[in-house]
């Protein structure tokens, strides 16, 4: 786990060369090699959640990539008992052009930069949701969230103050309004490939696919949102944009990915409590409640209670300054034999046989 601040980098090795990243949210640090001279190669990718800052790394750091699969998450179906209506359209727009406005770029063009920096012409793209496996360095992994339909009512009242926090701030600009062009393209795009199960991209053949066409077309249409620098930012309410961010940041969590390896790892990605508190029930069901790695929910930061069945060896945590007032450190440490943070570790590597360095 490299030492990213609040962000999220991670590996998995299969061997000396070859690795599985997750993330990339290392924006303003520099990502190391972990325990070996010469830098491993980067063969499988996963996107835990579509929040900026677990893929805002992407393009800025010398990671040498060799695809052969990348795993983003499935959008799954959000279900509003308030109205029956599903809103997961709307929170992706939402979340989309929020981003797109502070970034000045879309999700899809870090993924195409992650994509175009591969030496490999052939690789697949598959999007994940709960019951979906996977097979790395001949080891099984499972998803067990993001499920495909949630109706929980803690995640759908998140997401619908998400929406609504939105919408506040584009009725104060509408350049921010703008931006939904290009966002609801981008959705209905990741909607149109989550329905395939699975594609296989040629990377000579990028170029003509849609994803880049939407980037370029609407650079043009709307090119005066180019002209100001984020420094310079047109929404003057800012305690209005924190306000959004950190809804629409709360909402994304809800639907991050989370999976486990037999019983070497467990990954907890951003989730909320009540999501830990579904994935623990069933853990303890099915006795898988023991691992040698938990990788902590959000940084250290989220809890429940129901994770006190679960028992680790070590729990990593990628932790920044600014939420280093929040970390649990005695629930973490209670259930692991070692809890370690970047923060106070920098770059932590485990190896097969548990020798730390």
């Amino acid at each position: 786990m490299n030492d990213v601040g609040s962000g999220l980098n991670c590996a998995i090795r299969r061997d000396s060369s070859f690795q599985f990243m997750i993330d990339m949210g290392a924006k303003d640090r520099k990502l190391v090699n972990l325990g070996n001279s010469k830098p491993y190669v980067t063969d499988t990718f996963m996107l835990s959640h579509y929040h900026h800052d677990h893929y805002n790394g992407i393009g800025k750091h010398k990671v040498k990539f060799a695809l052969k699969n990348v795993y983003l998450p499935k959008i799954p179906t959000l279900c509003d008992p308030a109205t029956n209506e599903d809103i997961s359209s709307k929170f992706v727009t939402s979340l989309l052009s929020f981003a797109f406005y502070l970034e000045r770029k879309t999700i899809i063009e870090y993924i195409l930069k992650l994509l175009y920096s591969s030496s490999t012409k052939k690789f697949k793209v598959k999007f994940v949701s709960k019951g979906d496996t996977f097979v790395y360095g001949e080891r099984g992994y499972e998803v067990i969230w993001p499920p495909k339909q949630i109706e929980e009512n803690d995640a759908i009242k998140d997401v619908r103050a998400a929406i609504d926090a939105y919408e506040k701030l584009a009725q104060e600009n509408p350049l921010l309004r703008q931006t939904e062009i290009i966002s609801i393209e981008i959705r209905n795009l990741l909607i149109r490939l989550g329905e395939i199960d699975q594609f296989q991209v040629e990377r000579e053949e990028l170029f003509e696919h849609a994803i880049y066409d939407i980037e370029h077309r609407w650079r043009r249409i709307i090119p005066e949102f180019y002209e100001f620098s984020k420094e310079e930012n047109p929404l003057d309410n800012k305690q209005l944009i924190k306000e959004t961010n950190d809804k629409l940041r709360k909402a994304a969590n809800h639907l991050s990915i989370a999976f486990r390896q037999e019983d070497n790892i467990l990954f907890l990605g951003d989730l909320e409590s009540k999501e830990l508190e579904i994935i623990c029930k069933e853990l303890d069901a099915n006795n898988q409640t023991h691992y040698d790695i938990l990788v902590a929910p959000h940084h250290g930061t989220h809890w429940d209670e129901k994770m006190k069945q679960l028992k680790c060896d070590y729990a990593l945590a990628s932790i920044g300054h600014s939420i280093v007032h929040n970390i649990k450190q005695e629930e973490l440490s209670s259930i692991s034999k070692c809890f370690l943070r970047t923060d106070c570790y920098g770059a932590i590597n485990i190896h097969k046989k548990n020798i730390l360095s």
